[in-house]
């Protein structure tokens, strides 16, 4: 079989580009009691920054293990075998 791998490579990129914009337009929009959150024209402080890229680093990891359950590459997901 041959399969044609471009296709299959435009389709996850544009699943995990609409994955990371649901995701990360949250984080944007966050405000916690007016403290932390993201002030535009670089007037955010350094504890804003920091609570953001926290959350950032947070969800990555859960954002790829969906990702990898999306498409049925995470045997520990999906409850298959990869191995022959």
């Amino acid at each position: 079989k041959t399969y044609n791998y471009i296709y299959i490579e435009i389709a996850c990129f544009l699943s995990i580009f609409f994955l990371s914009i649901c995701v990360y337009s949250t984080v944007f929009r966050i405000r916690v009691f007016n403290y932390y959150y993201l002030a535009s024209h670089h007037q955010t402080d350094a504890y804003s920054l920091l609570f953001s890229g926290m959350l950032f680093c947070r969800l990555t990891p859960p954002l790829c293990l969906n990702f990898l359950g999306l498409t049925h590459m995470d045997s520990s997901i999906s409850h298959q075998n990869t191995q022959p």
